[in-house]
């Protein structure tokens, strides 16, 4: 079974919202996507929207057609339709111009899952064991300049990668059987550079326990707000069990 609680919104300093986000669901069956548009950028909200179009049309047609695909088939699907963003975007941006975005998508089926990522957005595990919840992981990497890499210094945090932005697009993809119980949380980088690991874990454990996901949900975006996010933001949990 699965349920999920999705917020993206612009924040309270930026006029533009550069971020998208989307879920969609059939059954045991799911498909959730983050994008962060890179701003100060051309036009990161036309690269953040690609994404998610190019995601909910081929949504569209595996529900119609209803395929029985592998995950790793439909990772490999996934990974083309990013790159096909990726051909996209670089098409409609002007020459000299950089556009680009970050990209964390996450298909649940049954009881496997496939995660794709590009650039600093993040995917959190937080599996569940009866009434007892376990240790969160952060399922995607950073792609990010180190500061103790030798391109650091004032370039760190810097992306290395993102949709639309290069010619070449690294695509980092991760596969697994879903524990019995537990959540996932994409989100971008206006709630996890405001809100803690642990604040985090507690907010998607209230979307566990709680009456109600919102209330999880809620409790993270609250804490990121508080703590002055200056960003747009994005969030989506994805409640599962087993079936």
């Amino acid at each position: 079974m699965i349920s999920s609680v999705l917020i993206c919104d612009k924040g309270t300093v930026r006029e533009i919202n550069q971020d998208r986000a989307a879920r969609f669901e059939n059954g045991n069956c799911g498909l959730y996507l983050v994008a962060d548009g890179m701003g100060g950028h051309y036009k990161g909200e036309m690269a953040s929207q690609m994404v998610l179009d190019t995601m909910k049309a081929w949504w569209a047609g595996f529900c119609a057609d209803n395929p029985h695909l592998s995950i790793i088939q439909v990772s490999d699907v996934l990974r083309t339709l990013l790159l096909q963003a990726h051909e996209r975007i670089r098409e409609a941006t002007p020459e000299g111009q950089l556009c680009g975005t970050t990209a964390v998508v996450l298909f649940l089926n049954g009881r496997e899952y496939s995660l794709l990522s590009v650039g600093d957005s993040r995917c959190y595990l937080l599996p569940k064991a009866g009434p007892i919840l376990l240790s969160m992981k952060q399922l995607t990497k950073d792609d990010v300049v180190l500061p103790h890499e030798p391109l650091g210094g004032k370039n760190a945090g810097k992306l290395l990668h993102a949709i639309g932005a290069g010619s070449n697009c690294k695509i980092t993809i991760r596969t697994g059987r879903l524990p019995k119980a537990g959540a996932f949380a994409l989100c971008t980088d206006g709630i996890y550079k405001f809100c803690s690991r642990d604040q985090i874990a507690a907010g998607i454990g209230r979307s566990l326990f709680g009456k109600t996901m919102n209330s999880g949900i809620n409790r993270i975006v609250t804490e990121a707000l508080k703590n002055k996010t200056n960003d747009n933001y994005s969030l989506i949990i994805v409640r599962f069990r087993a079936w």
